[in-house]
């Protein structure tokens, strides 16, 4: 991952989605917290093997942008195919624990 920015206002509900969708050669994960969390989202390829992790101990409510590049932990290129991203977000104020695995593709 390469970089996280957030935006401003705060969303009705917990979601993650993913743009542009095939991509290459990075896309952006969008993250919606309404509310403060600690926030872990992690990379899997198809054979559940970890590529990449970004965790947050207390990320504040609103909108968050994460760019991966499509690149694992130690700086190398993934291989085309299929990845999978799995959020989770446990809110601090009424102890919701959100979690969602979403699919994305990788095109060379």
């Amino acid at each position: 991952m390469q970089k996280t920015t957030a935006a401003a206002g705060t969303p009705k509900k917990f979601g993650v989605s993913n743009y542009p969708n095939p991509f290459n050669p990075s896309t952006t994960i969008n993250v919606e917290l309404p509310e403060a969390s600690k926030v872990t989202l992690v990379i899997y390829d198809l054979r559940g093997r970890e590529v990449m992790s970004w965790n947050r101990e207390h990320q504040k409510s609103g909108y968050m942008r994460i760019e991966w590049d499509g690149r694992d932990r130690s700086g190398n290129s993934v291989s085309a195919g299929m990845y999978l991203y799995r959020l989770q977000a446990r809110s601090f104020e009424s102890e919701k624990n959100f979690v969602a695995v979403r699919k994305m593709l990788f095109l060379k």
